[in-house]
């Protein structure tokens, strides 16, 4: 839609006077406009400052920080094609969130959007937490205060239901966070809540279980175990963030990065081995019959390799995707070795998340035994990592022999088979798919020259 033809919508929606004052700032700024703007590129910022606003945001309607997949995937792109590269629209996000291509273009919109617009962003996997986060502290479900109930039983079933609700939040909002790179709703000094209880079971007996095929009364006993793992990696989750994908890294040195990784490398690891056995998925469960217990370990698996990924992916690659930023190259002759080790971390941790789904029969199983609507931005993650080593490695051996180009590139091509097998009943899965063949795409044209001549002359440096 054209400038003009915007204006004119939003014209025909005012009264008379507003009409006269839209008018009036129009004839402003068409004065200051040369009539041929294409042959004039010093246009005063205040001429055309709406229209490129307008235009950045059509084609990047969401924002997404650092931390997600996406922004990662657009640094890619800059890197082998110039920050002036323009974007595939694929390549922007594979959220299903409609935008308007009217109204939403505008930074400062003279209306509010209809209802039929305001409803569909009020659907956003976003909006929606974010109102039900501040509901849940508007009734105070952030602290705990003292019982007026006389009945103590009841007290107690309210409290624990409580503690629930909000640690269910709490989790979102950090997974949330994560893989859209944006700020977190809840933070550990804003609230005062105590954990929920291992022993309440109440909200995952069901009086039908023997019938519902997911498991024994036992099994069922330990689902409040599994999430209160799922809280206490959630609370790393948040540390990522802060100390690493915060809007204000670039105050951090990249020292200060390094060894902040490392701290959470540890807290992660540490995470994992005090893991009760029946959800340590880096062991072995010979005999278990138990389905619950193995997507428990399931989830937990992409949780921790995900994450694991991302914690030393600002070190991946670094005389290529940060040739140009001084200080990381200071870092880089500095410690050599110790870059070299979060490096073959980031990388080994995007293998082990491909591994996962080696065993995968069909889609059914997949979407059973897997948080699937988690999936997309892990898979996307751990291929976006594949991609960038194997091409950094081809000629750099970036691995150090522990991996070979060949088997990164399987490992990505796994992914890609995941997000084809999903892409038939999910859209938001097709989105994936076309970024994977996207990345894929730019691989092939710069085989010969390109993206692997940047590698040799990076690794030169």
């Amino acid at each position: 839609m054209s400038y003009e033809t915007l204006i004119e919508e939003i014209r025909t929606r005012l009264d008379s006077s507003h009409q006269a004052a839209l008018d009036l700032s129009l004839q402003d700024i068409r004065r200051l406009v040369p009539k041929n703007p294409a042959e004039n590129k010093q246009v005063p910022d205040g001429a055309n400052a709406i229209t490129r606003v307008g235009l950045a945001t059509a084609s990047s309607p969401t924002y997404v920080g650092k931390a997600s997949d996406i922004h990662f995937i657009q640094s890619i792109r800059q890197c082998v094609h110039g920050p002036g590269a323009e974007e595939e629209v694929s390549a922007q996000n594979y959220s299903q969130t409609y935008v308007s291509e009217s109204l939403s273009v505008l930074t400062h919109p003279l209306l509010f959007p209809s209802q039929t617009e305001a409803d569909q962003y009020l659907d956003v996997c976003w909006n929606t937490l974010g109102f039900a986060i501040r509901m849940g502290q508007s009734i105070g479900l952030h602290v705990e205060s003292p019982s007026t109930v006389s009945s103590r039983q009841s007290w107690m079933t309210d409290r624990d239901h409580k503690r629930r609700t909000w640690y269910s939040m709490y989790v979102l909002d950090r997974l949330l966070a994560l893989q859209l790179g944006r700020p977190m709703a809840i933070h550990e000094a804003e609230f005062q809540v105590e954990l929920p209880s291992v022993n309440d079971q109440s909200p995952f007996i069901s009086s039908s279980h023997e019938d519902s095929g997911s498991g024994s009364a036992a099994e069922h006993g330990c689902t409040m175990a599994y999430f209160l793992q799922v809280i206490q990696f959630s609370h790393i989750v948040g540390l990522v963030i802060h100390n690493i994908y915060r809007p204000t890294q670039v105050d951090l040195s990249p020292d200060q990065m390094l060894q902040s990784a490392s701290t959470l490398d540890q807290s992660l690891l540490d995470w994992k081995m005090k893991l009760p056995r029946h959800l340590r998925f880096d062991l072995g469960h010979t005999f278990e019959k138990s389905l619950s217990y193995k997507r428990q370990r399931n989830m937990l698996a992409v949780k921790h390799h995900h994450l694991r990924a991302l914690i030393h992916r600002p070190f991946l690659c670094l005389p290529l995707l940060r040739m140009n930023n001084q200080p990381f190259m200071n870092l880089l002759l500095r410690n050599k070795e110790r870059i070299a080790e979060a490096e073959w971390n980031c990388v080994h941790e995007a293998q082990q998340t491909a591994h996962l789904l080696h065993h995968v029969v069909d889609e059914e199983s997949l979407v059973h035994d897997f948080p699937w609507w988690q999936m997309i931005s892990c898979l996307i993650c751990a291929s976006s990592i594949l991609f960038v080593a194997e091409s950094y490695c081809h000629h750099s051996n970036g691995t150090n022999g522990r991996s070979s180009s060949q088997n990164l590139r399987e490992d990505a091509e796994t992914c890609l088979k995941v997000f084809e097998a999903l892409s038939v009943n999910s859209a938001a899965a097709q989105k994936a798919a076309d970024i994977l063949v996207g990345l894929s795409r730019i691989r092939r044209s710069t085989e010969e020259g390109g993206f692997y001549q940047l590698c040799c002359e990076a690794d030169l440096e």
